[in-house]
């Protein structure tokens, strides 16, 4: 029940709203208004964020500041529109206030009672052998109310005083993947790395591949960390890392964005695409369009679109000629629109396709692809997501001829904490970018 209590706390909410409303005269369309602008304050604070420690002491500051903010944008309408007696509308908040409490705390019961009882239980991996991870396993025993029964661990075997002497299911980060997926593991708790972080980067990266699970993490000074929105399990603080743009409902949302984007964009950008292509036709002649195999998300090839800035000697040199800066076939038609980034704009296609996002890694040729991922140990996982027009290694300058692996992290990174305020962060910076002609 660990991702079925923000639901559960939603349908109370506004159960209480609604049934405050009917006990205070009031139009419809106020109570409505009420319900919409409270559900919208909660949810921006995070009182409907998944949570393994359920607490009304917790909730209640929230509660009271977003029942008023939401209270006070309804009181002013309605004072404005119908004449609503002040009175009334503190009735109405008094009521609502109450009602929210009471119905939280009776879902707060149903849910530790559906924990402790077994009914709504976790399978739950703790990676980590020490005396943190013994810590932990004690006290999820201890505390049913938490949902968490531990299932194993991942981890060497420690001579040391309170470590972990039974129920050791794998020795290596390697093992992660496997270890979860025969356990059906549903949550897992990282309580220590060690030495080897590479490893364990990349085991949790590709937790994509396989039926997902939570994913917590005990910080080194666990004692000392209060965060509001935070998880805690008794005195242990835990960090919940959720999945990014690899989660379905964001890459849905991210799709939906990249194509309105796109689509607007080709249509106010029409008289730049047909000046750069009458451009491009007097200088190289035909084809306009340069086309190019390039790898995608998971792997799969698709065929790129930029327009035109040099004619290839062949097929062979472009798809395995890694830089053509300073080549003297690129005429100032194409100088031009490689420098301010012009010859990018025919990918906004592709990305109406779904072969591309408007972010994202920027994808590569099969040849160089195949080379790197030998090479470079993080560099497959940039194909976790669709490629990008531009990206967050892009921005920080890593374009052209610069450090492949420097790319591939700066990606990584970008797949690991995406966010849509990130996107918009990535692209005004690509326009600063470009009006100042530095693309290429």
């Amino acid at each position: 029940m660990v991702d079925r209590v923000p639901a559960l706390l939603l349908s109370v909410d506004v159960l209480a709203l609604l049934l405050s409303g009917t006990l205070v005269p009031l139009p419809s369309v106020f109570d409505l208004m009420l319900v919409l602008g409270t559900v919208a304050a909660y949810q921006g604070r995070g009182l409907y964020r998944a949570r393994l420690t359920l607490s009304i002491a917790d909730d209640l500051p929230v509660v009271l500041v977003g029942l008023v903010a939401a209270l006070t944008v309804t009181t002013v309408v309605a004072m404005s529109t119908v004449g609503l007696d002040g009175e009334v509308a503190l009735v109405l908040g008094l009521f609502a206030f109450v009602l929210v409490l009471l119905g939280r705390a009776a879902a707060y019961a149903v849910v530790r009672a559906a924990r402790s009882s077994g009914l709504a239980t976790h399978r739950t991996l703790i990676v980590g052998t020490g005396p943190t991870a013994t810590r932990v396993a004690r006290t999820l025993e201890d505390h049913p109310e938490h949902g968490l029964r531990v299932v194993g661990f991942i981890g060497p075997e420690l001579d040391l005083d309170h470590a972990v002497d039974d129920g050791i299911l794998g020795r290596t980060p390697a093992d992660l993947g496997r270890v979860a997926l025969e356990q059906r593991a549903d949550v897992v708790i990282i309580t220590h790395v060690g030495d080897d972080v590479a490893s364990m980067l990349k085991a949790l990266r590709n937790r994509h591949r396989q039926p997902g699970y939570t994913l917590f993490l005990v910080p080194p000074l666990f004692h000392l960390l209060h965060v509001p929105r935070g998880e805690r399990i008794r005195d242990v603080a835990l960090i919940r890392v959720e999945p990014r743009v690899v989660h379905l409902l964001a890459a849905r949302m991210k799709r939906l964005l990249d194509i309105a984007v796109s689509v607007t964009a080709l249509v106010l950008l029409a008289p730049v695409l047909a000046a750069v292509a009458v451009a491009v036709r007097v200088e190289l002649g035909s084809p306009i369009l340069f086309r190019q195999t390039r790898v995608g998300q998971g792997g799969r090839l698709f065929t790129l679109y930029k327009f035109s800035s040099m004619r290839p000697s062949s097929s062979t040199e472009s798809a395995t000629s890694w830089s053509i800066q300073g080549d003297v076939r690129i005429g100032r038609v194409g100088r031009f629109i490689r420098r301010t980034s012009l010859d990018e704009l025919p990918q906004l296609i592709n990305i109406v396709r779904g072969d591309m996002s408007l972010v994202g890694p920027r994808p590569e040729r099969p040849h160089f692809v195949d080379r790197f991922r030998r090479e470079y140990d993080g560099y497959p996982l940039r194909h976790r997501v669709r490629p990008g027009l531009t990206g967050w290694a892009a921005v920080n300058g890593l374009r052209g001829d610069t450090s492949i692996e420097e790319r591939a992290y700066f990606d990584n990174v970008y797949i690991d904490n995406w966010t849509f305020w990130l996107d918009l962060k990535i692209i005004s910076r690509t326009f600063v970018s470009v009006f100042g002609a530095h693309g290429g």
